[in-house]
């Protein structure tokens, strides 16, 4: 089920400097959590990119597609800009987050259905932290001046765009399917 020109945007360029390692290659459950996005956005955007770090981009298996970030500093950002940059023609980036390893398949479903295209975004409201999730979000093209206003006034936090634009929320989502591994000690604390 393909959803009107979305492409699935996998963020692997991270420094990972509390995991101290790359998070996209840990593995959950005996896969690496890169091959884990890939086979989840593959069945519902049209192709699946991997935005990354220059050095990072032959670390991935040569039939991955890659976005080399052209924005350095800036977090998150640099991916969505970027793949906005190189892909001017698609209507909308499904972001996912290289440290989200509770994510699953029922969770994507859920926000490609309540996708709104004459929205900026579709995202979810975390439960307990009750703040939106800009990093498993669609994001729609309509976006982009917001996002190139943010980054000329050096503003590079995606959830302050989001809150700032008139982006779909949802609220529907539990704490652990949108639970980060960020370090050492997340990382031997996972459990399905």
């Amino acid at each position: 089920m393909y959803t009107n020109m979305l492409y699935g945007l996998a963020l692997v360029g991270g420094l990972s400097s509390r995991m101290k390692k790359d998070k996209a290659w840990l593995h959950y459950d005996g896969i690496p959590q890169y091959q884990r996005l890939q086979a989840l956005l593959n069945g519902h955007c049209e192709k699946v990119l991997f935005s990354c770090r220059k050095e990072q981009c032959s670390l991935l298996p040569s039939n991955y597609i890659t976005v080399i970030d052209q924005y350095t500093n800036i977090g998150p950002m640099a991916g969505v800009l970027t793949a906005f940059k190189v892909y001017p023609k698609i209507k909308a980036f499904f972001v996912v987050a290289c440290d989200l390893p509770y994510l699953n398949e029922g969770l994507v479903k859920q926000l490609i259905s309540n996708r709104r295209e004459n929205k900026t975004a579709t995202c979810f409201v975390h439960p307990t932290k009750q703040q939106i999730e800009p990093l498993c979000c669609i994001y729609e093209r309509t976006i982009l001046v917001s996002l190139l206003q943010a980054y000329e006034n050096k503003q590079y936090s995606l959830k302050k765009v989001l809150e700032q634009t008139n982006s779909q929320h949802l609220y529907s989502a539990r704490a652990n399917e949108l639970k980060n591994v960020n370090t050492p000690k997340d990382y031997r604390n996972y459990s399905k």
